[in-house]
């Protein structure tokens, strides 16, 4: 699998566009964070924290301690609902610092492909005027730059931003067996990052073509460079 080139096209969320999105498969949920280990996994079964069956999630914490209490408080994946399949609130958060970023790694272990949707997360930050960075690699190939956007200062009311940018522009080959991909979240100091998720398109979803997302009031800027924070 590799990336294609990255359109800059944006739109926003409709309350009526929300159900179709909101549609969409998930393949990896972290939202229960522990303060213990540096990697944290999840696979397919898991009692804590999901994973779609054929689908592995690590989390590497790169010496930034997550904390296994407090954190987002909205109970969905950024601005998706996905039922019974919702994070909890309260049970801790990651951090998002400049010393200790942390890497969100998916990788493909079924023998079937699908095509990838949206990457969703909460953030916010301790301090106002912050702004987190994410860039992506798919089998190795190099970080590169994806989006930014402005964090809130409320993390500590557990009041955090919801996040998503949209996938099917930037990545139009299939995710298949073997295919990983990773997202490092870039952070600043006092940074918190909750409920991260990748989600798959349905076949019957396939035709959708947003090339991205205003979600939550937080605008997420695509970006064109190489990335100069991988």
């Amino acid at each position: 699998m590799k990336s294609s080139t990255f359109k800059m096209a944006l739109c926003a969320i409709s309350a009526l566009a929300l159900p179709q999105i909101a549609s969409a498969s998930l393949l990896v949920g972290f939202h229960r964070f522990d303060d213990s280990t540096d990697i944290q996994t999840v696979l397919s079964g898991s009692a804590t924290n999901y994973a779609a069956t054929g689908f592995r999630g690590d989390l590497f914490k790169n010496g930034a301690n997550s904390e296994a209490d407090g954190g987002s408080i909205d109970g969905t994946y950024g601005d998706r609902d996905f039922g019974a399949l919702n994070p909890a609130s309260g049970d801790g958060y990651g951090r998002s610092l400049n010393a200790g970023d942390p890497v969100l790694r998916i990788t493909n272990v079924t023998g079937s492909s699908v095509l990838l949707d949206a990457l969703l997360f909460d953030a916010a930050s301790i301090s106002t005027g912050r702004t987190i960075y994410v860039t992506y690699q798919i089998n190795g190939d190099g970080f590169k730059d994806l989006a930014s956007g402005s964090l809130p200062g409320t993390a500590g009311s557990g009041v955090y931003g919801n996040f998503a940018i949209d996938l099917k522009s930037l990545i139009t080959e299939t995710f298949g067996p073997g295919d990983w991909i990773e997202f490092k979240f870039n952070g600043v100091t006092n940074g918190r990052i909750d409920n991260i998720a990748l989600t798959a398109i349905p076949e019957a979803g396939n035709a959708l073509a947003c090339a991205g997302l205003l979600s939550g009031g937080i605008f997420f800027r695509s970006r064109r460079r190489a990335a100069s924070r991988g």
